[in-house]
C-alpha cells in the first residue's frame, strides 16, 4: 500500500496565519502592563529600543522586545520632564500603556504608547519604606545621631559636587560670615546625582579619616523627587549611619526627606542652613566666652578692691597699735626711770641724814672710825649706782624686746598680705596674649605695628601673622574689605 503523501506548509504561510489570528484577536487593542526594564538604548533617529522582563527571586518568567517610536518618545520626554531619565532606565519597574505587534519576519514586540509617572514615584516610595524598615531592624536609624560634635565646629569634611549652586552657597556662606570666623573646610568632590552617584559618595565617605574632622557635611542643591533617589540607597544610608563622625545633610529639598537625612546626625533643608547653623554655634560660644571673661574681670577687680581696702585697714590698725604700744612702752620706761631716780634720791637723802647724825655722834671718836664710815658710805653709793644702772638696763632690754616683737609681727603681716596679692596677680595670666593665641586668635602686624581700625592695607603689603606656635609672612595680592563687629557685644569689646 502506498504511503499517503505528507501535507506541508512553508514558514511564511504558518507565520502569516499566526499574524492573521494575532491581528484578529489582539492587534489594535491597548492595555496597561507592569514590567521591569532589563535593557534600553536610543538610536540616532530618536527611537528607543527596550528589553522587558518579569522575574521572581531572580527567575525569569517572561521576556520580550519593546519599542518607543521617536514621536512617542518625544511626547513622553516632554510629559516626564526631568524625571524621564530616572523613569526610563535599566532596573526600574514601570506601568506602561502598550499594544502588541507581530511580524512574520521580526516576531512579536511591544509598542509602548504611554508611561504612568505616578506609578514610578509610588514604586520609589515603596522601595524607600522597605529600606527604612531594614535599617530599623539593624538599629542603624539613630546610630549616627549618637555621635557627638564640639560646641565650635571648625574642621569640616565637605562632600559635594564642586561648582554646583549648593557647594558654592555653603562655602560662600561660611567665608563671608559677618563675625569674621574662619572654618577649615576640606573638599571631597563627588557626584551627587545621576547613575552610580551613591557609589561615588560612599567612596568619598570611606576616604574621610576618623578623629580628624568635627563633622562631615553632605550637600546637594535641591532637585526633583526622582533626582533625590540616589540618597535613598541602602548602602549609602548604612555607610552614613556607621560613620564615626557626625554627618550633617543639606540635600536642598524642603518637602521630601531622604533616607540619608533620616540616618544622618542632623538634617538641614538647604546647604546654606547647614552653614548658618555652624556659624551660629561659633557665635553663641564667642558670646559666652566674652561674657565669662568680662565676669571674671569684674570679680577680679572687686576682689582687688576688697583686698586693697582690707590691707589699708590693716595698715591703719597696725600703725595705731604700734603707736599705742610705743607710747605705752615709753610711759612704762619713763615711770620706771622716775621710780629709780626717786628711790635713789630717797635712799641718798636717808643715808645723808644718817651720816649727818652719825657725824654728830662720832665727833669725838677716832679719825679711823670716821674713815671707815666714809668708805662704807661710798660702797653703798656705788651699790645704789650699780642698782640704778641694772634697773635702767632691764627696762631698755624690755623696750628692745618689745620693738623686735613688733617688727616681727609687722614683717609677718606684710608677708601674708603680699602672698595674697601675688596669688591674685596670677589670675590675669590665664588671659594674657599667649593664652588667647592658644584659643585660635592671631596678631596681625604691618611694618612691625599691630593693625587696627585705622590701618589702611594696600596691594603688595607684607603682613606678619603671629599665631600661638609660629609666624606667617603673607604678601597681599588681593583685598576685599568686609565690615565686622556690628553687635553691641563686640563694640563693648573694642572699647575695653
Amino acid at each position: 500500500m502506498e504511503e499517503q503523501e505528507k501535507k506541508w506548509f512553508t514558514l511564511s504561510i504558518i507565520l502569516n496565519r499566526v499574524k492573521t489570528i494575532f491581528d484578529n484577536s489582539i492587534s489594535g487593542k491597548s492595555f496597561w502592563m507592569k514590567v521591569e526594564i532589563a535593557q534600553i538604548k536610543e538610536d540616532r533617529r530618536g527611537h528607543i529600543y527596550l528589553e522587558l522582563v518579569e522575574n521572581i527571586d531572580g527567575v525569569v518568567l517572561a521576556k520580550c522586545r519593546a519599542t518607543i517610536w521617536n514621536s512617542t518618545a518625544n511626547r513622553l520626554k516632554i510629559k516626564l520632564g526631568e524625571q524621564a531619565e530616572k523613569v526610563l532606565k535599566e532596573g526600574t519597574e514601570i506601568l506602561c500603556l502598550c499594544d502588541l505587534i507581530y511580524s512574520p519576519v521580526y516576531g512579536m514586540s511591544i509598542n509602548i504608547l504611554d508611561v504612568d509617572l505616578s506609578f514610578a514615584l509610588g514604586e520609589l516610595e515603596r522601595q524607600k519604606q522597605e529600606t527604612i524598615k531594614k535599617l530599623q531592624q539593624k538599629g542603624l536609624i539613630n546610630l549616627n545621631k549618637e555621635r557627638e560634635y564640639p560646641i565650635v565646629i571648625q574642621r569640616i569634611a565637605l562632600i559635594s559636587a564642586k561648582g554646583t549652586a549648593g557647594h558654592e552657597d555653603f562655602v560662600n556662606h561660611l567665608k563671608s560670615n559677618e563675625y569674621g570666623y574662619y572654618f577649615d573646610v576640606d573638599n571631597f568632590d563627588s557626584k551627587v546625582q545621576g547613575e552610580n552617584a551613591h557609589i561615588s559618595i560612599i567612596e568619598r565617605l570611606s576616604q574621610i579619616p576618623e578623629n580628624v574632622y568635627d563633622v562631615v557635611v553632605l550637600l546637594r542643591g535641591g532637585g526633583a523627587t526622582l533626582d533625590l533617589d540616589v540618597f535613598n540607597n541602602y548602602a549609602l544610608a548604612e555607610k552614613i549611619a556607621k560613620m564615626q563622625t557626625a554627618v550633617f545633610t543639606g540635600i536642598g529639598h524642603e518637602t521630601d526627606i531622604t533616607i540619608a537625612d533620616l540616618v544622618a546626625n542632623t538634617r538641614f533643608k538647604t546647604p546654606s542652613a547647614v552653614a548658618a547653623f555652624i556659624i551660629e554655634r561659633a557665635y553663641q560660644f564667642d558670646v559666652k566666652v566674652s561674657r565669662s571673661y568680662e565676669g571674671i574681670q569684674e570679680v577680679y577687680r572687686n576682689k582687688i578692691l576688697v583686698k586693697q581696702h582690707s590691707l589699708e585697714l590693716a595698715m591703719t590698725s597696725l600703725k595705731s597699735e604700734s603707736k599705742q604700744l610705743l607710747s605705752f612702752t615709753n610711759n612704762s620706761l619713763q615711770s620706771c626711770s622716775n621710780q629709780v631716780i626717786h628711790s635713789a634720791k630717797k635712799n641718798l637723802l636717808s643715808e645723808k641724814t644718817k651720816l649727818a647724825m652719825m657725824l654728830q655722834n662720832i665727833q669725838y671718836k677716832p679719825t679711823a672710825f670716821l674713815l671707815s664710815a666714809e668708805q662704807s658710805l661710798k660702797k653703798r653709793a656705788q651699790f645704789l649706782a650699780l642698782f640704778a644702772e641694772q634697773v635702767v638696763l632691764e627696762a631698755k632690754n624690755k623696750i628692745d624686746s618689745s620693738g623686735e616683737m613688733l617688727s616681727y609681727r609687722l614683717d609677718s603681716l606684710f608677708k601674708k598680705e603680699r602672698l595674697k596679692l601675688e596669688r591674685l596677680e596670677t589670675i590675669p595670666e590665664f588671659y594674657n596674649f599667649e593664652s588667647i593665641l592658644k584659643k585660635g586668635f592671631a596678631i596681625v602686624k604691618l611694618n612691625g605695628h599691630t593693625i587696627n581700625q585705622y590701618t589702611t592695607l594696600s596691594i603688595d603689603d607684607e603682613l606678619e601673622i603671629e599665631i600661638y606656635n609660629k609666624v606667617y609672612l603673607v604678601q597681599i595680592k588681593n583685598i576685599k574689605e568686609i565690615e565686622r563687629w556690628k553687635s553691641l557685644l563686640t563694640k563693648k569689646q573694642q572699647t575695653n
